[in-house]
C-alpha cells in the first residue's frame, strides 16, 4: 500500500494550492457593485466569495454570470439566496486531505472554500480556513507534485516486477516497438562503456513497463486481471497523466471532465500498485522468471 504521505497533501501544500481569502476579489450582499462585476469580468474570474454586508462574515460563493444577471435585472444579492448559501461551497476536511478527496469535491463544484476544523479552545471551536480552491488552482504545483509521487511509486514497483519476472531481459525488451528497443539497448551499451551496468530496466518509462506487462499473459494472471482487455482498459490513461504531470507548464485541468478523468486514473494507479506490491512482496515473482 502507499505510505501515509503519498496521495495526501500537507497543510503547507494545501495552503499553497488555495488562494487566501484576503487575496480574493470578493463581493457583498445588497445591490450589485458594478466595479466588482467589471473587475471579475476583466480578470476572467468565474466566481467570487460573498460576505454579509451587515455582519461581515463569509456566506458562500456567487457565480459571475449570476451576479451579472442580478445587476441587469436591478435585483440585490440576497444573504439567503440558495445560489450563494450552499453547503456544497464548503469543503470540510480532517487533519489530512487526499488527492481523491480533492478531485471528488472539484468534480462537483468549480470552486469551494477549504476548511479544516481544529480542536476546541476556551473561545470555542476554531476553524482553519485555507482559502478558495477553484478548478484552475488544480494546475498549481502542489497537486502536480502529489500526483508525481504516486506515479513514481508505481513506476518503481513496475520496474521491480518486470525485472524480477524475466531471467533474460531480451524476453521483455523484444515485446516493445523497435525504436524503444534501440533506445533501451543503446542506453545499456552507453552505461557499460562508462563502466556502469545498471541493466535495461533503468532505461524504461512507465508507459513501456505497462506495455510489457500487457503482453505477458502470465503476469496479467498473477496480477489478477481476467484479460489483457481489462488491464488495458484500466491502465490506458496512466501514461497520459504521467506525461501531463511531467510538463510543469501544461495544464492538467481545463474543466470538470478533466477532474473526473484524473480521479479515475488515480484510482487505477492505486489499484495497479496494490496488485504489483502484493505480487512482488512474495519474493521474485514466485517462479515466474521467464527465459
Amino acid at each position: 500500500m502507499f505510505t501515509d504521505q503519498l496521495g495526501t497533501l500537507t497543510d503547507r501544500e494545501l495552503e499553497a494550492l488555495c488562494v487566501p481569502l484576503r487575496e480574493c476579489l470578493s463581493t457583498k450582499t445588497g445591490p450589485v457593485d458594478l466595479t466588482v462585476l467589471s473587475n471579475l469580468d476583466a480578470r476572467r474570474f468565474d466566481q467570487a466569495p460573498v460576505y454579509d454586508a451587515e455582519k461581515g462574515h463569509l456566506l458562500g460563493i456567487v457565480e459571475t454570470t449570476f451576479l451579472r444577471e442580478l445587476y441587469e435585472a436591478r435585483e440585490p444579492l440576497a444573504a439567503d439566496d440558495p445560489a450563494v448559501c450552499n453547503d456544497t461551497h464548503m469543503f470540510h476536511i480532517g487533519c489530512f486531505v487526499s488527492i481523491d478527496q480533492i478531485l471528488e469535491k472539484m468534480s462537483e463544484r468549480r470552486a469551494v472554500f477549504v476548511i479544516r476544523g481544529s480542536s476546541a479552545t476556551e473561545h470555542g471551536y476554531v476553524e482553519w480556513n485555507y482559502g478558495l480552491l477553484t478548478i484552475s488552482d488544480l494546475n498549481r504545483q502542489p497537486l502536480r507534485a502529489a500526483l508525481y509521487a504516486l506515479l513514481a511509486e508505481l513506476e518503481s514497483g513496475m520496474a521491480v516486477l518486470v525485472d524480477s519476472a524475466f531471467s533474460d531481459p531480451w524476453a521483455w525488451v523484444k515485446t516493445l516497438a523497435e525504436e524503444h528497443q534501440v533506445r533501451i539497448l543503446g542506453y545499456c551499451e552507453l552505461t557499460r562503456r562508462r563502466n556502469l551496468d545498471v541493466g535495461p530496466i533503468a532505461a524504461t518509462t512507465l508507459a513501456q513497463l505497462i506495455q510489457v506487462v500487457s503482453k505477458n499473459q502470465e503476469l496479467l494472471q498473477k496480477l489478477g486481471y481476467r484479460s489483457r482487455t481489462e488491464y488495458d482498459r484500466q491502465t490506458g490513461s496512466i501514461p497520459n497523466l504521467r506525461n501531463c504531470v511531467m510538463h510543469p507548464v501544461r495544464p492538467l485541468v481545463l474543466g470538470q471532465e478533466d477532474v473526473k478523468l484524473i480521479r479515475s486514473t488515480v484510482a487505477s494507479v492505486q489499484d495497479l500498485y496494490s496488485r504489483v506490491q502484493k505480487l512482488t512482496a512474495r519474493g521474485p515473482c514466485e517462479g515466474m522468471r521467464t527465459a
